[in-house]
């Protein structure tokens, strides 16, 4: 039975074949429900999204820059607060949220109009992510293990004593940054260092965008700049002085980015031709991604506005 094998540094676990599906089946059914039904659960969602990007934000930025700082409660902190914040804020939230969906509607528009191409970048962004994981000692394999143990040290680079348990260090650095990850460590908990994570991020995204630089023109990088600068100011102000006409959009907007996860995979296992096909066609897929949440933010603007008028008729009929 496959199982993928989890890496995090020196810690292996093992999780079965189906445990990822019915992850993004969960987040999938949330996104359902914010795309249909999110705008009573505007203020929730931002302190939601709000405390877990800024917790997971900060534990990288601690465990990189402050060796010595624990990061747990660093963590726990910067979720707490970010999670009043949002709660608090939630009109600035959604001017972010709308400005957002304005730029990469503006820069959809620009790359089908003007032939302009971010050919390069994306395949980056994801040699950058790579890296990011190696630094970090995170890998995530699919291996073949008809007992189907989380605790099975079935792993190419894991120690050779099968009897080590998950709190034990071992002995050795783990490998976990390939080849080249055993300059610069003074021991197994050891967190990685700025540099070295500036570093190895950074040259496959210098590399990316210098070739994208050298592909475009002056007039496509100032019509690009120019456009999505003056729509994310749009957007921006839209965002908090309207927030009946921001909020179903924003939240659709977050319903279908948990859907799509969950619509990827299904369309891979399904169709795999569709798959590569949307895949290959960035541009379009976006195109139906902003097009789903606009059917999402038509359902709610419809509903909760009839829903609005209903209870001013009642109120009339009361005096």
């Amino acid at each position: 039975m496959d199982t993928y094998q989890i890496q995090i540094g020196e810690r292996l676990v093992g999780v079965p074949w189906w445990w990822f599906d019915v992850l993004l089946g969960w987040v999938g059914l949330m996104g359902v429900i914010l795309w249909l039904f999110g705008k009573p659960l505007i203020k929730p969602t931002a302190a939601i999204t709000a405390m877990v990007g800024g917790a997971v934000l900060t534990g990288l930025i601690v465990d990189a820059t402050l060796p010595s700082v624990p990061v747990m409660p660093c963590v726990v902190a910067a979720g707490v607060i970010l999670a009043v914040l949002g709660w608090l804020m939630w009109r600035l939230w959604l001017g972010f949220g709308l400005a957002k969906i304005f730029v990469i509607a503006a820069a959809a528009v620009i790359v089908a109009t003007s032939g302009l191409s971010f050919e390069p970048l994306p395949d980056a962004v994801a040699r950058a992510a790579d890296e990011v994981r190696a630094t970090y000692g995170v890998d995530v394999t699919i291996t073949n293990d008809a007992t189907n143990s989380p605790e099975t040290p079935a792993a190419p680079d894991a120690t050779p004593d099968a009897n080590t348990t998950a709190t034990e260090p071992a002995p050795p650095t783990t490998g976990s940054n390939g080849p080249e990850g055993d300059a610069g460590t003074s021991g197994a908990e050891a967190p990685p260092k700025w540099e070295e994570l500036r570093d190895r991020a950074s040259a496959p995204l210098k590399s990316g965008f210098d070739q994208w630089w050298q592909n475009t023109t002056a007039g496509q990088v100032a019509l690009l700049l120019s456009v999505c600068s003056a729509v994310a100011m749009l957007g921006l102000v839209l965002g908090i002085m309207f927030p009946n006409f921001s909020g179903p959009l924003v939240i659709a907007g977050v319903g279908v980015s948990f859907m799509t996860g969950g619509v990827l995979r299904l369309t891979a296992w399904l169709a795999p031709s569709l798959y590569e096909t949307a895949i290959a066609s960035g541009v379009y897929c976006v195109a139906g991604v902003l097009g789903v949440t606009l059917l999402g933010a038509t359902i709610q603007w419809t509903v909760y506005r009839k829903r609005s008028t209903d209870k001013s008729e009642k109120k009339k009929e009361k005096s």
